[in-house]
């Protein structure tokens, strides 16, 4: 009887250790294969843990990894704030999350979202999340929007140019007399071409000659720049 409850009691035993194992390699699984990189680092910053998916982020394999300092794999214009951000979740405690630029063991950069937690004395638990193409999509999708604006400034521009354009030509076909047309043309010229300078020519009756009938920005006023002869434009 004492034989029969033993074994039964080792079957049970040996089933416990079984489901265990297999907790245990479920868990080890989503550990390595989530989507965000998991690392452990001592109070040097240097590597005692990582899972499989922040090793294939650094390009790098688990044991080359081990014992490395983390902030070796982390921009140097980043590496400051970084010991700073991890110094503040030793003192506070607390979750800390930060934007930063890590880099991986080919040299090549990419931009992270990167939480510390304090993981038990002298231990920090760092998530890496890779937000790479979210900065480029915004960043292409914030080119974009600037190229809309300038094509949007550009059409209205366009636009102005037509309706003073045509406000011009209705005005000029109203003149009764070429004395009206000058002042007509000087104020549509303007708004057209801002910031320029220029002048409007007539050709007197005998053909001899071109002289300035109106002027509008810094155009000279000599007498060599307001009268020359027809050969000369």
């Amino acid at each position: 009887m004492h034989q029969v409850e033993l074994e039964i009691q080792n079957e049970e035993l040996s089933q416990s250790r079984t489901r265990a194992e297999e907790a245990r390699d479920r868990y080890r699984d989503l550990y390595d294969f989530a989507p965000v990189g998991y690392f452990t680092i001592d109070e040097h910053s240097r590597v005692i843990e990582a899972n499989l998916t922040g090793c294939q982020m650094l390009k790098v394999e688990r044991q080359k990894l081990l014992k490395k300092t983390f902030t070796k794999y982390i921009d140097p214009e980043d590496a400051d704030v970084f010991y700073f951000y991890r110094q503040n979740t030793f003192d506070n405690s607390a979750r800390q999350t930060r934007e930063l630029t890590m880099l991986k063991s080919d040299g090549t950069s990419f931009i992270v979202q990167l939480e510390v937690v304090k993981a038990g004395e002298g231990k920090f638990r760092i998530a890496v999340i890779d937000i790479t193409e979210r900065e480029q999509a915004e960043e292409k999708l914030k080119q974009a929007h600037e190229t809309l604006l300038i094509v949007n400034q550009r059409l209205e521009k366009h636009n102005r140019q037509n309706s003073t354009m045509s406000e011009m030509r209705e005005l000029l076909q109203s003149c009764s007399n070429i004395e009206e047309i000058p002042p007509i043309i000087k104020v549509s010229i303007t708004k057209v071409f801002p910031d320029t300078d220029g002048a409007l020519f007539l050709i007197n009756n005998s053909r001899t000659k071109l002289q300035s009938v109106a002027r509008w920005g810094d155009f000279p006023e000599g007498e060599d720049e307001n009268i020359f002869k027809p050969d000369a434009c």
